[in-house]
């Protein structure tokens, strides 16, 4: 299989923002509960589509999105639901920018809303996935909120107690305070 590989320069990614910024618009109104089951739904067509590998990885990352905004131990702020929930409310617009009709790359748009979208709170999303791992891996069906996670993680790095608990050698935004981003995780 040939690879095709290319870079969108910020000009070319203007009218992928401008409809991200629409769809934030537009959903602002929106009950979050139809919202979101309207992308669960979409999510389930989307299964059996055909459709580019980048398309496909990206927007498999919506059931994890919806997982972080319906999440009551993490509670995103009201700047990261609205980007979040834009990039969901467009991707149930079936006329946007390249019609979700066209067989192969109806939703190419839609991933790189997404991916933009990710893109712009990328602290925030890299935060509940490495909160969500930890909380998976050691309170599995226990509740714990964000901020236990992060008390937690900031005296674990006092007394250099680090092995065992997945936070070997990283180190976040939210725990340093200098903004300096993690290279845990890229969106892809």
């Amino acid at each position: 299989m040939d690879t095709l590989r290319f870079r969108l320069d910020k000009d070319s990614l203007t009218p992928f923002r401008a409809a991200w910024n629409r769809a934030v618009q537009s959903q602002r109104g929106r009950d979050a509960s139809d919202l979101f089951e309207a992308a669960e739904a979409r999510v389930g067509e989307l299964e059996q589509r055909a459709m580019p590998g980048f398309v496909r990885e990206r927007l498999a990352l919506v059931p994890y999105v919806l997982a972080m905004l319906r999440d009551p131990g993490w509670g995103a702020g009201p700047d990261v639901r609205a980007g979040l929930a834009g990039a969901l409310a467009y991707l149930d617009e079936p006329d946007d920018l390249i019609p979700d009709s066209h067989p192969r790359y109806g939703l190419l748009d839609d991933a790189l809303v997404l991916e933009i979208a990710l893109a712009a709170h990328r602290d925030e999303w890299r935060a509940w996935l490495e909160f969500e791992a930890f909380r998976q891996r050691h309170f599995p069906g226990e509740p714990i909120r964000r901020e236990e996670w992060l008390a937690l993680r900031r005296h674990l790095q006092r007394v250099g107690a680090r092995g065992g608990l997945g936070l070997e050698g990283r180190r976040h935004s939210y725990l340093d305070g200098r903004g300096a981003p993690s290279q845990a995780f890229r969106v892809h």
